[in-house]
């Protein structure tokens, strides 16, 4: 076969063209440390490294959102920490105040400590995490404990009851009518006690085969001065407006033992350090409402257009199991975990109650002895023919009496508040268990995550990164060969024609 001069160029031009373009291929893995440089370099090599960077974006963001739970699961953690702690004091202080020797003074200073806490107890579930509150289920904005007064705000609000949030218990009041026997403790009342106590102008009560009456004592010392308010008939039930209390006949009690109680009522105006009704309760804001105090219950059949409903749809599965107004992110493929925990399940709405009822029992009792003074002249009216010592032990003999009555009522109170606070002690330390499995499950996410990154890096690594050792010896061979090519070409580009004439 006969070769001519031109297609040994051509094919010189080829092979020189082909070393050229291997030898820059060398170079630019030399360069970028990098095995492809166009998806066209090596398609399916393109087509891992999308995968895996794809992947590893995805490991990244869940980290993100991991970062963000624990930070804001952290928050939530150290407000258990103090809650657990301030319960744990209450208990304490409460344990104290059972003492048969505390004075009425000494049990006041307690109760003083008391409230101190409760007021922590409202800063602990205001906890915040990047201007949000952390125990505020979907409306992160509103704070579950009013932090400043709000005497504008009208809400009607709903709440459940059962057998077990019933309180029976000793409570004492004062017959002003008659200085000789003044001071009067009835025992075995049966209490319900709501959020809230005052301004509440209209309430209505629904347990299932309660066929008696609801009788309101509103006026503001109906706990104190009139004696029938802490003892209703069998079949009714008295709502003491001042303190907030529902006193339950015993026929009523018995039906509470196998049936909830819907209590609805307005409240007008709140202050700092009542509960949100907007995080805490099934309620309806009427502040804006046309409706007034006398038909604002009619909010409750859900057909006014002009109220703001909350918590209507997904307030709760059943009493004290709350399970909806759940922030969750993702954490990984089909992995969603709460993060919040509500503040209804923490510092409940009992135990605020509970609180508020035994400061104001225990505030109330200096009030309840009698005067000395008054008393000794009612004693001489009533017995003039008494010489002055039998007056002064008849005296003697009442206050003693009436202190003992007040030392009676407040052991069984503390003696009561200190089995409740077991109950809700329980109860924050569910939640706390709750929040803390869920912690525990997101931190080990995260070390899966942070191994599932340094994989995904690994896999691009071998994937895409050139050898550089391999590389450069590659890039000798591919230099001496294009170099052999250019010298080869230069010696059979100098023969022509003319040579082989001469």
């Amino acid at each position: 076969m006969r070769v001519t001069n031109q297609m040994m160029s051509n094919r010189m031009m080829l092979n020189l063209t082909r070393n050229m373009n291997r030898m820059d291929n060398l170079a630019n893995q030399l360069a970028s440390g990098k095995r492809i440089t166009f998806p066209s370099d090596d398609p399916i090599l393109a087509a891992r490294a999308l995968k895996f960077r794809t992947s590893l974006r995805e490991t990244q963001q869940y980290m993100r959102n991991v970062g963000q739970g624990l930070s804001w699961m952290g928050a939530t953690d150290a407000a258990f920490i103090g809650v657990t702690e301030v319960v744990t004091n209450m208990r304490n202080n409460f344990n104290s105040a059972i003492n048969a020797d505390k004075q009425l003074q000494e049990r006041q200073a307690i109760i003083n400590t008391i409230s101190q806490m409760k007021a922590q107890l409202g800063s602990f579930m205001n906890t915040p995490y990047a201007g949000r509150y952390v125990f505020s289920g979907f409306r992160t904005n509103h704070p579950p404990i009013f932090e400043v007064d709000q005497p504008d705000l009208v809400f009607a609000v709903e709440q459940h009851f059962r057998f077990a949030d019933m309180e029976t218990t000793n409570v004492i009041q004062r017959d002003s009518s008659n200085p000789l026997n003044a001071v009067q403790l009835r025992e075995g009342v049966r209490i319900i006690k709501l959020a809230y106590a005052g301004n509440i102008p209209e309430i209505e009560v629904s347990l299932a085969g309660w066929t008696g009456n609801l009788v309101p004592f509103n006026a503001a010392n109906a706990h104190i001065a009139d004696l029938t308010a802490y003892d209703p008939d069998p079949d009714d039930i008295h709502f003491i407006e001042a303190t907030g209390e529902l006193i339950l006949g015993s026929n009523v009690a018995n039906l509470l033992q196998s049936n909830e109680m819907n209590v609805r009522f307005v409240r007008e105006g709140f202050t700092a350090g009542e509960l949100n009704p907007k995080i805490y309760f099934n309620s309806f804001d009427i502040s804006e409402s046309t409706s007034t105090s006398a038909d604002a219950l009619d909010v409750f059949g859900y057909t006014a257009q002009d109220l703001i409903d909350y918590n209507i749809a997904h307030f709760h599965n059943d009493i004290g199991s709350i399970t909806d107004q759940r922030l969750e992110f993702e954490f990984s493929f089909n992995t969603r975990i709460p993060i919040n925990t509500l503040a209804r399940n923490v510092v409940t709405d009992k135990l605020h109650a509970d609180l508020r009822e035994l400061i104001r029992f225990v505030n109330s009792m200096e009030g309840m002895l009698s005067n000395p003074q008054a008393l000794e002249q009612a004693i001489r009216n009533a017995e003039p023919n008494w010489t002055d010592e039998q007056v002064q032990a008849a005296l003697t003999q009442q206050i003693a009496a009436e202190n003992s009555q007040i030392n009676t009522a407040m052991q069984n109170r503390f003696n009561s508040m200190l089995a409740r606070i077991d109950t809700h002690y329980q109860q924050i330390s569910r939640q706390e268990a709750d929040h803390g499995s869920r912690m525990q499950r997101l931190d080990m996410i995260r070390l899966r995550l942070e191994e599932d990154q340094l994989n995904f890096r690994e896999l691009i690594s071998d994937n895409e990164d050139a050898d550089l050792a391999e590389v450069a010896t590659f890039m000798a061979m591919a230099r001496a060969a294009y170099e052999a090519s250019l010298r080869v070409g230069a010696s059979v580009l100098q023969l022509t024609l003319a040579d082989f004439i001469r």
